[in-house]
């Protein structure tokens, strides 16, 4: 008579090898990020559908992004002498984004940003640990910073800290040189 726990070493073995194949982490840590960008994107877009984040930061946003795309990169819709929290260089990289969509194409760079980001810790935490990695994206999805950044509105900020995990992976590899994309 076979015992209950032999069935379950048994599956746990079986288990085991299948999650030993070489492909079976990168189609885990694919399936995790589409889940995390789907989730992202029911939080992203129906919330300033439905305007229930009342445009906090969007109409400060999209004056950067009018300006700058005008040549002018002092100064905001609201006061003339205004320069961005952060680098310029997030809002130059969405302004194809602004101009085929406006605040919803903005949305959707802030919504590939923080995908990216996950993509970047997948890649280091690769490096770190190996077939594991997938874990470290799946954690990133459940950080409640993320969804709270897309909940709120339009963040470049949080694009910014999205990709440093990847922009350290890449200087790490090329030892120092600048960062190419």
């Amino acid at each position: 008579m076979k015992m209950p726990f032999s069935n379950l070493v048994s599956a746990l073995t079986s288990a085991s090898k299948w999650l030993n194949r070489p492909s079976v982490p990168r189609l885990l840590a694919w399936l995790t990020w589409i889940a995390g960008m789907v989730i992202a994107a029911l939080v992203t877009f129906p919330n300033h559908y439905n305007f229930r984040t009342y445009g906090y930061d969007a109409g400060y946003v999209l004056g950067m992004f009018e300006n700058i795309s005008q040549g002018n990169f002092l100064g905001t819709v609201y006061y003339s002498g205004e320069v961005p929290h952060i680098s310029y260089a997030v809002y130059i990289l969405g302004l194809p984004f602004y101009w085929l969509g406006g605040i919803w194409g903005i949305l959707a760079y802030q919504w590939l940003g923080i995908g990216m980001g996950a993509w970047g810790i997948y890649v280091y935490a690769r490096q770190k640990i190996g077939k594991l990695a997938w874990l470290s994206m799946l954690h990133y999805w459940g950080m409640w910073g993320v969804y709270s950044a897309l909940a709120y509105d339009v963040i470049p900020k949080s694009w910014v800290l999205a990709l440093s995990p990847g922009y350290s992976t890449h200087w790490k590899q090329k030892k120092g040189s600048s960062y190419t994309p």
